[in-house]
This record gives C-alpha cells, sequence and structure tokens, in this order.
C-alpha cells in the first residue's frame, strides 16, 4: 500500500514538473511570437508609407506596386494572427504556471499517512483551547487540543514492534520547515486506536522561548503539519522482570504518555491484571488536564487505577474557591487533591518501591524530573544517572524510566 501511495506522490510531481515546463516553454514562445510580429509591423509601417520602390531604390510602375502593396497588407494580417495568437498563448502559458504554483500551495484533502522513515503532511482538523477536558471550551492559551487526520495508507506496525500486553508507549515527531527542527510529541492514544479513528490527537503547551509550540498553535484547520512516526518511546521489555504495577510521576503535557498507556491497557485489554498509579502534578487547579477522561477510567477500573493529584499554588486554589475550582472539585468525584509540589515524604508514604514487579514512569519539565529522579542525558536520548528523590528512597536504575 505505503508502494503505491508514494508511486502516486511520484506521478503527481512528474505531472507538476510537466505543466510547468509546458507554461514556461509556451511563455516564451509567446514572448518571442509577439515581439517578433511588432518588428514586422513596423518594417510594413516604414515600407508603405511612401511609394513603392524596388530593391536598387527605383519607383516601381503603379501596377506592380499595388500588387507589392497588397502582398505587404496580406503578410501584415498575416503577422497580426500570429500577435494574436502569441498573446493567447501567453495568457495560457502565465495561467499554467500560477494554477501549478497554487496547486502546489494547496494541501491534499485526502488523510496523509504516518511513516517512521519521512515526514509527510498531516491536515490539521481541530485546533482549540484546552483546560481539564477535551471537550472544554474555555482554555488559558498555553494548551491546545489539535487532531490530525491520518489516512489508512500509513506504515503498519509489524507484530514485532508491538506486545500484545499493551505496555509500551509511542511518539511521533513534528517538524517546522522553516527552521528544519523537530520534536517529538507523544500522542492520546496508541497507534491502533488512532488508526481505528483516523486521527492523531495530541496535547501541545506553548512556551514563551519555544518555537516549536508557537508554531503548532497557529497552525488552522485545513493547514498541514509535517510529521512522522510511530517511533517507541518505552517498552516494558527494557525491564528484567514481569511488570505488573506501573506508577506515573508527572507534571503539565508529561501526562500525555501516562494516558496513552493507561488508556490502551485499560480500554482495550480486560484481561490484563496490570495496575496503575497516577501522581499528577500542576501548578494550579485550572491547569489539570484530562481530568474526566481519567475518572471515567478510574471509575470503570476503581482495583487497577488510583489517581492523586497536587495543585503547587494554594493561593490560587482558595482565590478560585467560588469560580473555577468549584468545577474542577466536580470533576474529580473522589480523585485526591494535595496542595503543593510532590515531595520526598509523599513518596515516601506511597511509593512501594520494594514491590515486585513495579517500575516508575517519570514525565514532565526538566526541573519536574531532575527533582523525582535526576536529569537525563546531554544527548537526550540515553537515560543519565538515577539521582532525585527516587535515589533517595533506594530505587534500583532498572525500576525506573524517564520519559
Amino acid at each position: 500500500m505505503a508502494s503505491r501511495t508514494v508511486c502516486r506522490t511520484c506521478a503527481a510531481q512528474r505531472t507538476a514538473s510537466r505543466a510547468q515546463q509546458i507554461g514556461a516553454i509556451a511563455t516564451l514562445s509567446a514572448t518571442w511570437a509577439v515581439h517578433y510580429g511588432a518588428r514586422q509591423r513596423r518594417g510594413y509601417a516604414q515600407a508603405t508609407s511612401s511609394a513603392p520602390h524596388d530593391s536598387a531604390g527605383q519607383t516601381l510602375p503603379k501596377g506592380q506596386g499595388m500588387h507589392e502593396q497588397r502582398k505587404a497588407a496580406a503578410e501584415a494580417r498575416l503577422r497580426s494572427v500570429l500577435q494574436i495568437l502569441g498573446f493567447t498563448a501567453a495568457a495560457l502559458g502565465i495561467g499554467t504556471l500560477f494554477w501549478v504554483k497554487e496547486q502546489q500551495n494547496q494541501p491534499s484533502r485526502n488523510p496523509g499517512g504516518l511513516y517512521p522513515d519521512r515526514f509527510t503532511p498531516l491536515l490539521v482538523t481541530l485546533n482549540q483551547l484546552c483546560t481539564s477536558s477535551l471537550q472544554s471550551e474555555v482554555g488559558d492559551s498555553h494548551h491546545r487540543h489539535l487532531e490530525l487526520a491520518l489516512g489508512p495508507e500509513s506504515t503498519p506496525l509489524l507484530p514485532e514492534q508491538t506486545r500484545d500486553d499493551g505496555l509500551e508507549i509511542f511518539s511521533i515527531y513534528i517538524k517546522q520547515p522553516d527552521i528544519q527542527i523537530e520534536r517529538a510529541y507523544t500522542p492520546l492514544y496508541a497507534p491502533r486506536d488512532a488508526t481505528s479513528s483516523g486521527k492523531i490527537d495530541l496535547l501541545v503547551k506553548k512556551y514563551e522561548n519555544g518555537e516549536m509550540g508557537k508554531y503548532i498553535h497557529s497552525r488552522l484547520i485545513g493547514q498541514p503539519l509535517e510529521a512522522r512516526g510511530w517511533l517507541k518511546t518505552w517498552d516494558a521489555g527494557w525491564h528484567p522482570y514481569e511488570i505488573d504495577h506501573i506508577y506515573f510521576l508527572v507534571a503539565g503535557t508529561g501526562i500525555t504518555p501516562a494516558y496513552q498507556l493507561i488508556n490502551s491497557v485499560l480500554s482495550n485489554r480486560p484481561s490484563s491484571s496490570t495496575r496503575f498509579t497516577l501522581f499528577y502534578s500542576a501548578p494550579q487547579p485550572a491547569s489539570f488536564l484530562l481530568l474526566p477522561e481519567l475518572e471515567q477510567l478510574r471509575e470503570a477500573n476503581p482495583d487497577r487505577l488510583r489517581v492523586e493529584l497536587w495543585a503547587e499554588d494554594a493561593s490560587s486554589l482558595k482565590a478560585h474557591r467560588l469560580g473555577v475550582w468549584p468545577t474542577i472539585a466536580r470533576e474529580l468525584r473522589g480523585m485526591v487533591v494535595r496542595e503543593g509540589r510532590i515531595a520526598l515524604p509523599d513518596l515516601r508514604k506511597r511509593l512501594c518501591r520494594t514491590e515486585p514487579g513495579s517500575v516508575v514512569l517519570v514525565c514532565g519539565p526538566d526541573g519536574f524530573v531532575s527533582a523525582i529522579a535526576g536529569p537525563l542525558s546531554r544527548d537526550g536520548q540515553s537515560q543519565g544517572p538515577l539521582q532525585g528523590y527516587l535515589a533517595d528512597l533506594g530505587s534500583s536504575p532498572y525500576q525506573v524510566h524517564k520519559l
């Protein structure tokens, strides 16, 4: 299927290239015809402005002179026809060039495919502000929910690239073509769910000095984003034991990989026995994302999912007690909310580091990850040394993974 897509793309590119060549040739030919016709007309006007002469400059007899004039008039009419044809060809050539340019600027209305080895344009079908719910129409302008149309002609994940138990996390890369940089983003739903729905859901935060966030936030519905994927971010097979309990320590948009994995396992694999505990930190109550979706999963799986929340700004929580806070409190419906940041005493009370088969996944801003588990390496690829709160608790490096 992918090869046929490539062939169709190449054919379209060849057609556009031929159209450009034809348009350029037609324009050059028309310009030459107009110029030639104008020069011949000036010559005819000079030739008929006085009595006809022969090549030696002698005045021709009247009959012969009339014959030469009629011949010159016929040639003039022919040149006029050539001029008209030249103008027509010029118009067609210029029109062809403009049409080709316009077609190149217009993205395809067919959903694009996703491939791991190259970027392809995926059309934006939704771009809206979001707070604690994807369905909310009120937002803080920092986070946006985007949907990208995903065509069926993507490169499928091979059986050996996926796990039957669903204990894996996938990301895609988005490119900013103007400055040629790419960043990894974790969709809300796993590849199988995204393929079934025909769309990729993203939650993207815009940082003050972040070029990618600004670029993605600015994309309008119908405009493309260049993406490639799917690329695996985490796999349970990377740990040397069978996993039965996963702890997530997340902040900000670090909730997206947690939600992808939890939703994929709890919604699609009812026979799985894996349990999840989510510790989620945000600056203020209004900054929590996906609360209704998480609560729905928690209510459907009370024995397998526990969620606890930390709101850093207690003054903001009190100031909005009659505004934002009551709304969020109703959405929580049993999820515990604590004031302040996730700290070492909180983890010492709640994190069973000696529990067999447990693993801790950490995701969030650099400062959050460093405090919890130490910074990632400078190359951004390797894990770096285990430090922070988890090291103080005596966790082993093979128990912890920084996303």
